[in-house]
Order: structure tokens, then C-alpha cells, then sequence
């Protein structure tokens, strides 16, 4: 398995839920810039929807900047 994930034929996506019912945390185990980028966008909205974050909206923020970089990525700014 370990030698897939390195080749890229192989990609697990771990999703933890604290509360049973939404997603709190994922982790991509390979490389996929692409699918990790989605999945930020996507949890640390919902997190920030919710007042769940572990960070403050700042623009200065590096993992904030991260998030709003994906959103942009992938055509999520309205």
C-alpha cells in the first residue's frame, strides 16, 4: 500500500467526525495537492460557517490565505 500511495495509484482520505454527524478533520495520505486543496476549501468553510475554526478570518493568516487561495482555485468566490 505504502509503495502505491508513493507511486500515485493510490490515494486514502481519513474524514473525523467529533460530533457524529459533520466532518471535523481529514487527512489525505498520498500526494494530492489537488484533492487536499478541495478539501480545505470546503471543511474550513463549513468550520468557518459554524464558528468552529482554530484560527481567526485574518488575511495575514498563513492557513486563512491557504483556504482563500482554494476557494479561487477552484471557483468558489461569489
Amino acid at each position: 500500500m505504502i509503495i502505491d500511495e508513493h507511486e500515485g495509484r493510490r490515494i486514502d482520505i481519513v474524514l473525523e467526525s467529533k460530533d457524529g454527524q459533520y466532518v471535523s478533520e481529514f487527512k489525505v495520505k498520498a500526494r494530492c495537492d489537488y484533492l487536499d486543496g478541495y478539501l480545505n476549501s470546503l471543511m474550513v468553510g463549513a468550520k468557518l460557517f459554524h464558528e468552529t475554526a482554530e484560527y481567526e478570518e485574518d488575511i495575514h493568516d498563513y492557513y486563512f490565505q491557504f483556504y482563500l487561495e482554494n476557494l479561487d482555485k477552484f471557483n468558489m468566490l461569489v
